[in-house]
């Protein structure tokens, strides 16, 4: 099932010549980053605030995810407009898309990726410059392999990545990606996606940093396009210590404050891109 909601009415034209785009995994964010807390022990906005708008380079969008409270995000990002899909019930992990506040969005749903079991969907942005940017929290745990899959099958099928509608299309998040040697399949889930993807046309922007600050080095969050330049995709925090100033650059200090996974950012060339603008319709 497909949703499109209004976004921002300011009509602006992209001119710029480089689009950056941070996602982030903030773990259990408004529980405190506990699956038990609850939105009395969110004590973390401060240092994450701190994190995104001064400790990394800026960013143009964001997409965030693991969010049990979406409402309070504006205050983290105030040079952002953030959207999500909804109330997606009581304990749910929404992810969120943020653009600057002197953009232009139309944002859109895609429920079906959610399997029907309560999994996060897949949430889109598309720019008045004609980029689409889906912003993906796959399902967890090294024994859902097939699941993950099943999740992006739907989505390459669905009209979020429609090949006509959404030719230049970035997909960012945490795709919780595992090796081979957890997972017991013959090759890493990494690679069963390229594979998938493939299938229309998207590839993935290599990275060998590692994401995630708990156990094992993982790389959970990654980034596939289709008619798009990705110059670069970067990790910042502790994952990549010289990347971020003391005390982000401590594993320990992170976690407490930030989350267990480190930012992905990524440059996508948007120099040949002519601007323009689009009127945005309210569905």
């Amino acid at each position: 099932m497909i949703k499109v909601a209004l976004s921002l009415s300011i009509i602006f034209s992209f001119s710029i010549k480089a689009l950056t785009v941070t996602s982030l995994n903030i773990q259990w964010y408004g529980r405190g980053g506990s699956m038990y807390g609850l939105p009395s022990d969110e004590y973390r906005d401060e240092k994450i605030k701190d994190f995104l708008t001064k400790q990394i380079p800026k960013s143009d969008v964001f997409v965030l995810q693991e969010l049990t409270d979406t409402a309070r995000i504006s205050a983290l990002l105030p040079n952002h407009f953030c959207e999500t899909y909804g109330d997606g019930g009581r304990g749910h992990q929404n992810v969120s898309i943020c653009v600057k506040n002197n953009s232009q969005a139309i944002f859109s749903v895609d429920e079906d990726i959610a399997v029907g079991k309560r999994l996060r969907p897949a949430f889109a942005a598309k720019l008045d410059n004609g980029i689409n940017i889906i912003g993906l929290h796959l399902k967890a745990g090294s024994k859902e392999t097939d699941l993950r899959l099943d999740q992006i099958e739907s989505l390459i099928n669905s009209p979020l990545t429609d090949s006509v509608e959404n030719p230049n299309t970035l997909i960012i998040g945490d795709f919780n990606t595992y090796r081979s040697s957890l997972t017991r399949n013959e090759v890493d889930d990494v690679i069963l996606m390229d594979g998938v993807f493939g299938q229309t046309g998207f590839t993935r922007t290599a990275h060998e940093t590692s994401t995630y600050l708990g156990y094992g080095q993982r790389i959970f969050d990654r980034v596939w396009s289709r008619g798009l330049v990705v110059k670069k995709a970067e990790v910042y925090g502790p994952c990549r210590r010289e990347s971020v100033k003391f005390p982000y650059s401590k594993a320990e200090y992170f976690r407490r404050f930030v989350s267990d996974h480190c930012a992905l950012q990524v440059e996508v060339d948007v120099s040949s891109r002519p601007a323009k603008s689009v009127k945005i319709q309210q569905y």
